[in-house]
């Protein structure tokens, strides 16, 4: 029983803290026309800016995968921040992209 309380009280810290630390966050990549994004949004409770930080998977027609570093700020109460933009991998358009980890953190 003690083990189970423990457990419970472990995930509700760390949902509290993620939802805490959490303002700011990115969804996508979005494909939009033929250009993929990565967008990002601040949900306006915080006070600070934020700096985004992901890695992106990308495919494209050829079949050659990669992963890019995609950056940027979003300040406070901002939405549709586009932080990475492609269209083309190694001269072919790219066919998939997804996000392979990252997060937003106060600045």
């Amino acid at each position: 029983m003690t083990t189970s309380r423990t457990a419970v009280a472990v995930l509700a810290s760390m949902l509290y803290a993620s939802s805490v630390l959490a303002d700011a966050q990115c969804k996508g990549p979005i494909l939009d026309g033929n250009t993929w994004n990565l967008v990002c949004s601040d949900d306006g409770k915080g006070d600070a800016e934020y700096q985004c930080n992901y890695q992106i998977s990308v495919k494209n027609a050829d079949g050659i995968s990669d992963t890019v570093d995609a950056s940027g700020s979003v300040a406070q109460g901002q939405e549709g921040i586009v932080i990475w933009s492609t269209i083309e991998l190694q001269g072919s358009p790219v066919v998939s992209a997804s996000i392979d980890s990252g997060s937003c953190t106060p600045d």
